[in-house]
């Protein structure tokens, strides 16, 4: 995949990259400021152009970030997964399948690979089938929500999977220069906060999401063992953090990968299951 030449874009901002980094990891640094003054020649009627715009080389990055994401139709993968929370605490293995931006299918198995329950995903509503107990729990969406704390919605949720932006492009706000080097780009939704930390190659290693109404909460995601595919980048451990009303922890490790293959989402519900 195309390698950033991350070098050569800090030495070009590092500049006002300094002046940011002895801020607070808080501060925003606002869209539509120029941080370099125009200079005026002899000719009182001509401006010089600015040598650097800060946002727009902040901008640039973000792009050819976002064109190392990776890209698909249909996603399959195999992990191992560990979940701890206050209601619960389990580990095992688990088959994920993804149709982007439309479906996002899970069975998951515990010791000696008995399977113990399906979910599904789609962009209004979940369903969860437990087949320990024969019951099912059908849902609306937000009910995703409320466990995470955030705004989580259908693609959202596959971005945070796969290491992607949380928010649009357009709720870009600014970025930082962290004292490790790597590079942090910020998003603003309303009262929530997205901090994604880049690497050198531009990939994304940590995404920070706060609620200003709430400072106690946080949704921490840490990506880590990228693999670079002709689709683009992927990161095969994701580590997911939750702080607040409800904490809780979850760890994926992906063993293997499919991409672009034909597959099915099966989820028959046995007529002797109750709906909880």
């Amino acid at each position: 995949m195309k390698r950033l030449n991350w070098n050569k874009w800090v030495a070009i901002g590092m500049l006002p990259v300094m002046i940011l980094s002895c801020r607070s990891t808080k501060k925003i640094q606002q869209t539509g400021q120029n941080t370099t003054s125009q200079s005026i020649t002899k000719d009182s009627n001509k401006i010089e152009k600015p040598i650097f715009d800060s946002m727009q080389w902040a901008k640039t990055v973000l792009d050819s970030s976002i064109g190392n994401e990776l890209k698909y139709h249909t996603f399959s993968s195999k992990m191992s997964f560990s979940i701890n929370s206050i209601a619960i605490t389990q580990s095992g293995n688990a088959s994920l399948r993804m149709a982007n931006d439309s479906l996002i299918w899970m069975m998951l198995s515990g010791p000696f690979g008995i399977e113990g329950g399906r979910a599904k995903i789609s962009s209004d509503s979940i369903i969860i089938m437990d087949k320990i107990h024969g019951n099912v729990m059908p849902r609306s969406i937000d009910f995703l929500q409320n466990l995470a704390q955030a705004p989580i919605d259908l693609p959202n949720m596959q971005s945070l999977l796969l290491g992607k932006y949380f928010f649009p492009t357009s709720d870009f706000k600014g970025f930082l220069l962290l004292p490790n080097k790597n590079l942090q780009l910020s998003f603003q939704n309303g009262k929530f906060y997205a901090y994604h930390e880049l690497n050198n190659n531009g990939s994304i290693v940590k995404t920070l999401l706060t609620d200003t109404t709430r400072p106690d909460y946080q949704c921490l995601v840490e990506y880590d063992t990228y693999e670079n595919t002709s689709n683009g980048n992927f990161p095969k451990n994701v580590t997911i953090t939750v702080t607040g009303k409800m904490k809780m922890k979850v760890e994926l490790k992906t063993k293997d990968y499919k991409l672009n293959e034909n597959q099915d989402y099966p989820f028959n519900i046995p007529s002797k299951y109750s709906v909880k």
